[in-house]
């Protein structure tokens, strides 16, 4: 197993800094889309693939470091995510003065989420049970923000910029409730997932969701701008 995930990881480093290029590619021509839109989702790859280099170059050929594993995977999600809903607001608030307060509680909300399901996962006992409730009730919120007063700033911003942002709030609600699910069934829930499946599921899952919320939006950013829409 070891060798695998190290081979994995480093497929999935190579896929990451690919991403980043096609990023930087696209901000020399950025058709009219702000800059901060690129420099924002430039950091998710460039970000995890150092996560994940690091884990590698700690580990030998044989045995892994799960629980290194486990921690790099806790901060990788820690800076990618509030990146990721960053990006997700200034497309919300796209031609309107992006709302600071705003985006500074659904980061808020989301580094609570991640930290207390770390906590959780470090936990025993009724301790566990209680940091993930307080990491639900966080992760719902943060859903009733992005299809709550996100979703309405969205709406007024025209029709293209309103459905390209409920295209996106879709993929990434859809994205954490699959990652809800492998969570609960995998080696830190009821052990349904064993632990090889559960490493390669969230890899794959890492892939799709980053990279398919990242150049849809880009994509879809670009083409609105080339095509003159205006709200």
């Amino acid at each position: 197993m070891g060798r695998e995930v190290i081979i994995l990881n480093w497929i999935y480093i190579v896929i990451m800094l690919l991403l980043a290029l096609i990023i930087l590619i696209m901000s020399k021509n950025p058709k009219r889309v702000p800059k901060i839109n690129y420099y924002i989702v430039f950091f998710v790859p460039i970000w995890s693939a150092i996560c994940y280099i690091f884990f590698n170059i700690q580990q030998n050929s044989n045995i892994i470091d799960e629980q290194l594993l486990f921690i790099v995977r806790y901060i990788d999600r820690l800076i990618i995510i509030p990146l990721l809903l960053t990006s997700l607001c200034f497309t919300a608030m796209y031609y309107s003065k992006k709302d600071k307060s705003l985006i500074s509680k659904i980061i808020l909300v989301n580094i609570i989420m991640i930290t207390s399901g770390l906590l959780g996962d470090l936990s025993i006992g009724v301790y566990s049970y209680i940091w993930f409730i307080i990491s639900v009730i966080a992760f719902l919120t943060t859903i009733w923000l992005i299809w709550g007063p996100i979703e309405d700033i969205a709406s007024t911003q025209g029709a293209t910029i309103y459905v390209l942002y409920k295209k996106l709030s879709l993929y990434i609600t859809v994205i954490w409730l699959i990652y809800l699910v492998i969570w609960i069934l995998g080696p830190v829930g009821l052990e349904f997932i064993d632990k090889t499946i559960d490493i390669y599921v969230f890899m794959l899952i890492n892939i799709i969701s980053r990279g398919g919320l990242i150049l849809i939006n880009l994509v879809e950013l670009r083409k609105l701008s080339s095509d003159n829409i205006i709200p």
